[in-house]
């Protein structure tokens, strides 16, 4: 590409990416994008499934992965949705795919935005950084998507900062985030049966919240695997 094509493309890309997230929060989209909203339009949206299943499931794909791409704060809703709609294994699938075709989206634009300006500027961080992404990259990536308080909205441009290949952060991400995307299409798929609030106590809703918890424990579970797989690979290095 030529030198100053690329800088125009930068900066409309730059432009574009900025407009979309001031319209979001300015015009008070965001708030579609809220679990009260499928709380108490989940019935005409399961109307509208059923009435229009194909317009309504293509829709749901695009539409998570545009938003995942500009990193919006959307996939919790978008996978609770999916959840009510598609029921758990369906609605899973479908988030986990959009979710990461959007992050990919995501990380590119940030790789292609900044990442030779902040090698230039703070090489010595940058390559720091890269080191330990180079030697435990499943392990970072798996802990960043497994842990909730990681928003995927934050991670994915952060990450396509570094030199982390490309396929390592797709494949990584995909396995990632199926479990989350498991927890939460099911306690979509139990508000699609609310009732009352008072269901909200029932053991089906309170298991699907407990098995959320249980998510920040997966990371501690395999932080040893990738420890002694580590170690043993500096080992074979070194004989």
């Amino acid at each position: 590409m030529n030198k100053n094509l690329k800088i125009a493309f930068k900066i409309f890309l730059a432009f574009l990416i900025m407009g979309v997230i001031v319209f979001f929060f300015s015009t008070g989209l965001y708030r579609v994008f809220k679990p009260d909203f499928i709380e108490t339009h989940i019935e005409q949206l399961m109307i509208l499934f059923h009435e229009h299943k194909v317009v309504v499931g293509f829709s749901y794909v695009v539409l998570y992965i545009v938003t995942t791409a500009f990193s919006l704060p959307t996939s919790l809703v978008f996978t609770l949705t999916g959840g009510a709609l598609f029921g758990v294994l369906g609605g899973a699938l479908l988030a986990d795919f959009s979710a990461s075709t959007g992050a990919v989206i995501a990380f590119l634009a940030a790789r292609f935005l900044l990442r030779d300006v902040l090698e230039k500027k703070y090489a010595r961080f940058v390559s720091t950084i890269n080191g330990h992404l180079n030697q435990n990259a499943w392990f970072y990536i798996l802990f960043l998507r497994l842990v909730p308080v990681f928003p995927y909205f934050i991670i994915n441009p952060v990450l396509g900062l570094s030199r982390l290949p490309l396929s390592t952060f797709y494949f990584a991400s995909v396995v990632g985030m199926l479990p989350g995307a498991l927890i939460y299409a099911n306690v979509g798929a139990q508000l699609a049966t609310l009732r009352s609030f008072h269901d909200l106590h029932s053991p089906r809703f309170l298991v699907a919240f407990g098995l959320l918890g249980c998510l920040v424990l997966i990371p501690v579970l395999i932080k040893p695997f990738y420890t002694r797989r580590h170690k043993s690979t500096k080992g074979d290095a070194k004989a």
